[in-house]
């Protein structure tokens, strides 16, 4: 699908197919917006499945090597970075433990590290990251690996959803593909109409609302 098929779809939407009540302008925006909205509400705060990374596949970054900060446990995030995936680390032991010796190196997931236990996991010596028990804290534009003083991170790669395209519309210009599959664009239009009778026709977004409750409770 093209993003001008998708500006169409939108008028179809809305019902404004002949007569527009609003600029490509405002669609550049909006359509942006609703990406952005679609993409949070649908990846952002749970375990992502399979079907959800099908859905948006193009945005999908698997083992993605990223740039450490010199004699730190840190990496730097990737500059299109939105939502990490998974976070993978390779570490080497500079210490004897019970387990491994100097040298020795170890493939690890570390989990991430909740913000509302930082302080207990810092204080309480069961919780404390080791080896086989990192995690990782995402800060600004760094990646935090807490581990321990036995070992060095030799590398550290991560799966993540990337910050999708800026979608332009230019009137007169051949119209680029959308990043999307068409399902997931459907989606996202659904999305961009409920943005657009928020803030352009919102006493037609009240009147949808009520026709839909009304619909919910003849069910």
């Amino acid at each position: 699908m093209t993003i001008l098929e998708v500006y169409k779809n939108l008028l179809r939407e809305l019902d404004k197919f002949e007569s527009p009540t609003f600029t490509v302008k405002d669609f550049n925006y909006f359509y942006n917006v609703a990406i952005s909205r679609y993409i949070t509400d649908n990846y952002g705060d749970f375990d992502v499945i399979q079907k959800d990374l099908d859905d948006i596949k193009a945005l999908v970054i698997f083992d993605k090597v990223l740039d450490p900060v010199l004699d730190k446990p840190q990496a730097d995030l990737p500059q299109d970075y939105r939502h990490c995936l998974s976070v993978k680390a390779d570490l080497e032991f500079t210490s004897e433990t019970l387990d491994n010796g100097i040298g020795d190196t170890l493939n690890t997931f570390p989990k991430r590290l909740p913000t509302n236990r930082k302080g207990y996991v810092e204080e309480n010596a069961y919780q404390e990251p080791s080896p086989n028990y990192p995690m990782y804290q995402i800060d600004n534009s760094l990646i935090h690996i807490l581990v321990n003083s036995n070992v060095t991170i030799n590398e550290v790669s991560m799966d993540y959803i990337k910050t999708p395209a800026t979608v332009t519309l230019v009137v007169g210009e051949t119209p680029v593909d959308s990043e999307f599959s068409e399902y997931v664009e459907y989606e996202i239009i659904k999305v961009c109409r409920q943005i657009f009778l928020e803030n352009i026709e919102s006493p037609r977004y009240q009147s949808t609302i009520n026709e839909h409750q009304l619909t919910k409770n003849k069910e």
